[in-house]
Parts: C-alpha cells; structure tokens; sequence
C-alpha cells in the first residue's frame, strides 16, 4: 500500500510484498542491515533470489512498488540520509529481466502528492512519475523499463494531477504563462503523443474520478464561480457540465458510477447539496433542491459508495453527528434517507458492498452489530442478521467478496467467520470450530487476504493461544483452519502472504525468530507445505504483531 503521508515506510519492519508478476512473487526487506533489498520467488529454494537492485551507498528504506504493468513490476529504491536519491527500476521476476531506469542528475522524484494523489500511473507498458531539479517547476516522464526509454513529457510549474483515462492520461497542471490557469494535458506516453487539449481556471484541490474509463471528472473555475467538468481526452470533448448556483460553493468530492457522476457541493446559503449528472448539461441536476444539513466530505472512500441499478448509495452524516445511509437517483428524484447506521458516531470501520442487485452494510446497535441489505429504496431496506444473543461489542469487518457472495468476519457467539449473498436465508456462519476459539481478524490485517481463483486465505485469531491462518471458499461456502501458525512462530512473530495463479506463499517468522519460512498452499488449497530449506534472513521488528500481510 502507498501510504498517503509518503511511499515509503520506516526502515525496521518485516518484509512487504510489492506484488506479483509472471507467476513470481517480488518482496523487499530493509536492507539497512547491507542485506539484498528485494527478492523473486515461485515458492520453491531454487526459486528464490535476490534480483539486482541495490543502493550505491545503502538504503534508507525499505522498496516501494509504484505499478504493475502487464510483463513489468516497478519499484522503487532510495539511497541516502533524508530526501537521499530515489531509483527507479522495473524487473519481470528474473535478474536478467531486472533494469534500473536512469535519471537526469539532481532529478527528485515526487513519490507523493497531498490527499493521496498517486504521483504515478501505468499506462500499458510505461510507468508515468515526475520530478524537479534543483529551482522551480515539474517534469513529467514515463519509462517503458525493458520496452521503452525514459522520456520527456511536459513541464509544470508545480506537481501535476495524473487520471486514467483508457489507453491515455489525463495530466493537469498549473500555466507556466497564464496566471492561476490549469492546462490539461492528453497522452499516450510518449512526446509525440502529449497534446494541450485545454486551458481552464484554477482547479482548487480538484479531486479527480473516472467513469468507465472514459471520461475524467473534475472541478474548474469560470466566469460565475465554481463548474463541475468533464473531459474524455479531446479538445471538443472538455466543457463544464454544471455552474454551481453560488459563485462561493465549494465542491467536497466527486464521484463516478458507469454513466455520469455524483458531486457534492456546500452552499453558503443552502448547506450541503448532491449534484447528479449523466455527463451533459442536460442531464445535471442538484438532487437536493432544498439544501441538506450533512456532510459527505468521508464519503467517497469505495467502501462509503456504491452505484446500484438506478441510484446511488452514500454513507454521510448529519448535522448531529449521525453516521446515514443515503440513496440518490440517478435520473430524477431527490435525495432519500434509508437508514441511520449508527448513533452519535460510529466506532471503526464503515462500510458498504454491492452483491448482485442488492447492497449490504454493517449497523450498530447498543446490543451488538448487525447486518443490512438494501435494493436502494426504504421498504427494501431491512436487517438481515444479528450476531449477539447477549450484548456484545465489535464490529462486521469485510474480508473478500466475488461480486454475489461476501465473506466476512463478525464477534459474537455463533462463530466468526459468515457468508451473505444480501439475504436473510442466505446469510450463514462457516466457522468449522468451535464458535468461542475464534474471533475477528487482528487490527488492520482484516482488510489484508491472498486470493486465488475463489478461495481466500485471510488471519484469524485464537483466544487461547494466537493467530491462525484460514482459508474460505466462496464457492462451496465453507471455512477451514489450516494452519495454527503459533506452533510454527512465537507469539509476537509477524508474517505476510501473497497468491499467485492457483497458490499462495506465505512468508513467516520460525521459533527462532533468526531466519522466515516459506510455507506454500496449493489451490484448493487442501494442503499446506512448509518449503524445506527456503531461510530468509531476520530482522529486528517493531509495531503491532500477530498480523498476516496479503
């Protein structure tokens, strides 16, 4: 994961996988101890090696993977006390397929951008990044690793914005000539490609979003204030779709679904309003014509939106501190609450998935959580389920879904681990234990889980004794303990895992805590194989433990 705070994480902590590739898993450890920084393995000892990337002096961090294209893995290394000189390189899983791009001298790579904003992008086979020398302004590049060279995009005087946009990137980016104008780039990755298809006023923090990967979304300013805009990569095809009623509004968030958007603005006059568009001026209308006493500005996260047929979900609050669910056509019709989701504030996680025609979302309540299921409208919004004879406390923490099915993890005394397809009838536990020696998935490792085909492994935790590692089949609805891995590692040894294809590897601390294992599950997972031989060396750790990385 690419923190927003920055891409790379302190030096000290245990081995991160920075994905996968051609079958390979590529993870990297912190090579202060002089140790090979990033290493390749398909789960066997011969398979695995230290590929050529290490730092001229040392490295103060751990890599940082920054894209995926499809035969590349890119990463970065950085070499240095403080800003130091980051490193570029791609690799395919090999050493000879291992190339280091090279930058121009005193080039600073921008590793991140304020709200999370990735300062990269894969577009096909190239990596998209930017940088400064030393002075003001911006570079934008992309390198193709093995396929292509490092080449010269555009120049900014301040970071740009990059959104996806099919087979092209949208990049946005401060004038060099025309004062708080933003000029608005279209490219294929190469300079000949990089065209200036418009020039718009000062986008004031834009939040960027694309619907169906056509057209790009975002906040502008024109003659009468604050517009909502849209571009699908062309001269003629980027226009504002919407002036705000107040030149003073302020857009909060924007969000697409397959044929338009959803915008949230705040009113001086009027509070909070929902903005709905199909992509035209014609189809854009305020859902919310009397105003809204909410906020939305945390609603935008995947886990707080969903689009469902004809309308949209959105968990928001309202102006007591009450956590909602709202539903807002997408045609015509105003905005409607469903359901309060808790009260006066939620404590942990909020969130809400789509399965099938329905949606289904955690509540709480003094007795315990529950879960709902929703079509979108009120008479259809109803519990589903309660995990609490007496109660209790915790919280329904999602671990994988396919799209029909959700498997998740709950507290309570009929088991941890269920399944829901957004029914009452369907909605089971498949905890294959006892209810009481497990409970819900430890800290943020609930949200970390290797899949492969429809089998997911993901952590669990013994009361008694420490973590597990389970695998759950959303196909045959059924859960299995695997592996106690506290027979294998101490208590306060941490581990990662990562799938590939029709297995997973998942690499592991020993009793020694001098040396990590290698155990290797084969799909459908029905045995689990510790690979003889496989040591990676040690080091010291620090943070939260028993937590299993995917």
């Amino acid at each position: 994961d690419i923190e927003p705070s920055g891409i790379f994480a302190a030096p000290g902590s245990d081995p991160i996988t920075l994905g996968e590739i051609g079958g390979r898993i590529i993870f990297a450890t912190a090579s202060y101890t002089g140790l090979p920084p990033v290493w390749s393995t398909d789960g066997t000892p011969e398979g695995t090696f230290p590929l050529p990337a290490v730092c001229s002096e040392y490295c103060d961090s751990r890599a940082a993977w920054v894209g995926t294209s499809p035969h590349q893995l890119f990463f970065l290394l950085r070499s240095g006390f403080g800003a130091g000189h980051t490193r570029i390189f791609a690799t395919d899983g090999s050493v000879s397929g291992t190339v280091e791009t090279v930058l121009p001298p005193d080039l600073a790579v921008a590793v991140s951008q304020p709200d999370g904003v990735s300062s990269f992008l894969i577009l096909d086979e190239r990596l998209l990044f930017q940088g400064s020398h030393p002075g003001p302004g911006y570079t934008l590049f992309s390198t193709g690793g093995s396929f292509a060279p490092l080449e010269n995009l555009a120049s900014s005087r301040a970071q740009f914005q990059l959104a996806a946009l099919g087979d092209r990137v949208l990049a946005f980016s401060p004038s060099f000539l025309y004062g708080n104008s933003t000029e608005i780039r279209s490219t294929d990755g190469t300079p000949s490609g990089t065209l200036l298809i418009a020039t718009v006023g000062d986008l004031q923090d834009v939040e960027l979003a694309t619907s169906g990967g056509s057209v790009v979304y975002f906040q502008g300013t024109g003659p009468g204030g604050v517009e909502l805009w849209r571009s699908d990569g062309t001269s003629e095809g980027t226009f504002p779709i919407s002036n705000l009623p107040d030149p003073n509004a302020q857009i909060l968030a924007i969000r697409s679904f397959t044929d338009g958007v959803v915008a949230t603005f705040r009113d001086v006059t009027m509070g909070t309003e929902v903005l709905i568009s199909g992509g035209t001026i014609a189809t854009t209308r305020i859902a919310t014509s009397t105003g809204f006493d909410g906020s939305f500005e945390d609603s935008w996260s995947p886990d707080r939106f969903v689009a469902l047929g004809s309308v949209a979900l959105i968990i928001g609050s309202d102006g007591l501190r009450n956590t909602l669910l709202y539903s807002v056509p997408l045609a015509s019709g105003p905005l409607v609450q469903l359901t309060d989701l808790c009260q006066p504030h939620c404590q942990g996680e909020v969130w809400i998935r789509r399965l099938g025609a329905r949606a289904v979302f955690p509540v709480q309540r003094p007795g315990g959580p529950e879960l709902w299921a929703t079509e979108g409208s009120t008479s259809s919004t109803r519990k589903i389920a309660d995990f609490c004879d007496l109660p209790c406390d915790g919280q329904l923490r999602p671990i994988a879904s396919d799209g029909e099915r959700l498997l998740f993890a709950a507290p309570g005394e009929h088991g941890s681990f269920w399944m829901t397809s957004g029914t009452i009838a369907d909605t089971f536990s498949i905890t294959d234990s006892s209810p009481a020696s497990v409970t819900a998935p430890v800290g943020s490792a609930s949200n970390r889980w290797a899949e492969s085909g429809l089998g997911v492994a993901f952590p669990g935790r013994d009361a008694a004794h420490g973590a597990e590692l389970w695998i759950g089949s959303l196909a045959s609805r059924t859960s299995n303990l695997i592996l106690d891995l506290n027979t294998t590692v101490p208590r306060n040894g941490r581990r990662f895992g990562a799938g590939t294809g029709g297995s997973a590897n998942f690499i592991l601390r020993d009793d020694s805590g001098l040396q990590y294992r290698v155990w290797h599950i084969d799909s459908p997972f029905d045995a689990v194989t510790l690979v003889e031989g496989l040591a990676l060396p040690a080091i010291e750790t620090y943070g939260p433990n028993d937590q299993l990385y995917a």
